[in-house]
């Protein structure tokens, strides 16, 4: 097993005033020192911005890639530059604080264990709390989720702050296509209803070949480059307007780790997601009331790529014996996740929609006379009189 020791460099993590360490406040352009409460203004330069926006080519990174021999850490140490411990991870971070004295640790860009470093960054835009808010408003709609869950989301425990790592794409596509056009047309035909003629339309579709050419620009395609998560929020549930440079700052106090799933990889679940939207244009092209689509062959160009890292709060709820984990955006704060479904709940409501449709027929059939209605059912009497006059007051 192969660990490697990391000696943290000493980044842009001190307060301007003091010198104390400083952690980023989400929601805003600042960095608050829990010592003094000096606010620490981040400011960034064009050029870093731009760097941010960079737009690198995607097939020059993987030959390079391919060409490099590189060896996974299994294990990572970092010596907290706070107090001096060694700080063993099971799996490689970016950021994280010292199990010890509870500093943050932020690596810089080379000390990154993956041979692509994460360029930008969309910062937390909403707290911790706002996220547990957020959260139970969420959990309160779940009107199937069991009371213990409900009354769980009112203050979720453990929830952890995290940037997630994701791959963008970019690319060009055409696509050629060979496929059928259906369009619809009406016959009339004749038919007998009770020893009476009656006509009505039948519809037919008519398939016509067709084949064809259909271009489609995709930009920054979002792919999770970790396996870590069970959740991840929709990729455009992200506003990447908001994206700011790799920055230490940034990520005091807050958790990341390095990227899991390699470029290539990313860039074949790229593939599938932009598949979905080239088989839309597709049928878009081909036209008509419904489309088949036989055989198409696409080709890549002007692909490129960048690495960042997206905000999320993360946790998992258990309820008997079973795991619900849920994300928070932490940029938007919209909630992803599974929660526990109540069987008596659903039960209840099966049994009212019955209630209900019974209600509908014997109010329809039998002016709510319920006695009649089983007598006809059952063959007996019962005393139901009662029910039957208060059915026809309430309904």
């Amino acid at each position: 097993m192969k660990v490697k020791v990391v000696k943290l460099e000493e980044l842009e993590l001190r307060c301007s005033n003091c010198g104390s360490v400083i952690r980023y406040s989400p929601g805003d352009k600042t960095a608050v020192c829990p010592n003094c409460g000096t606010v620490n203004e981040i400011h960034y330069s064009d050029e870093k911005l731009e760097r941010a926006w960079e737009e690198k080519d995607l097939l020059q990174e993987l030959h390079k890639l391919s060409a490099q021999q590189l060896e996974r850490e299994d294990k990572q140490v970092v010596k907290c530059s706070a107090c001096g411990a060694e700080v063993e991870f099971d799996r490689p971070v970016i950021s994280a604080e010292c199990h010890y004295c509870g500093s943050p640790i932020v690596l810089s860009p080379d000390q990154i264990p993956r041979p692509i470093k994460p360029q930008g960054i969309v910062p937390f835009a909403i707290t911790k709390k706002q996220a547990a808010e957020q959260y139970s408003q969420w959990a309160r709609k779940r009107w199937f989720a069991p009371n213990k869950f409900r009354h769980y989301a009112r203050a979720p425990r453990n929830l952890t702050a995290l940037y997630m790592p994701y791959w963008t794409y970019d690319a060009t596509t055409i696509t050629r296509y060979r496929g059928q056009r259906g369009d619809y047309y009406y016959v009339t035909e004749t038919y007998y209803e009770n020893g009476e003629q009656k006509t009505r339309e039948r519809r037919e579709i008519r398939w016509t070949p067709v084949s064809g050419t259909v271009r489609v620009d995709f930009d920054d395609v979002l792919v999770p480059a970790t396996q870590n998560v069970s959740y991840f929020p929709d990729a455009d549930s992200f506003d990447l307007g908001e994206m700011k440079p790799y920055d230490a700052r940034l990520l005091s106090g807050f958790y990341s780790e390095a990227y899991t799933v390699d470029l290539d990889k990313g860039f074949e679940i790229a593939k599938n997601i932009m598949d979905v939207s080239i088989r839309q244009e597709i049928r878009r092209d081909i036209g008509g009331d419904e489309q088949r689509i036989n055989w198409y062959e696409t080709k890549y160009s002007g692909l490129t790529y960048k690495h960042i890292l997206l905000p999320v709060y993360h946790s998992v709820y258990k309820y008997k014996d079973k795991e619900y984990p849920f994300v928070i955006n932490g940029q938007t704060g919209k909630v992803y996740g599974k929660y526990p479904i109540s069987f008596w709940k659903i039960l209840w409501v099966i049994l009212l929609v019955l209630l209900i449709a019974l209600l509908i027929y014997v109010g329809a059939e039998y002016n709510f006379d319920f006695v009649q209605f089983w007598h006809d059912l059952f063959g007996q009497a019962m005393i139901l009189a009662p029910f039957s006059d208060f059915a026809r007051i309430v309904v």
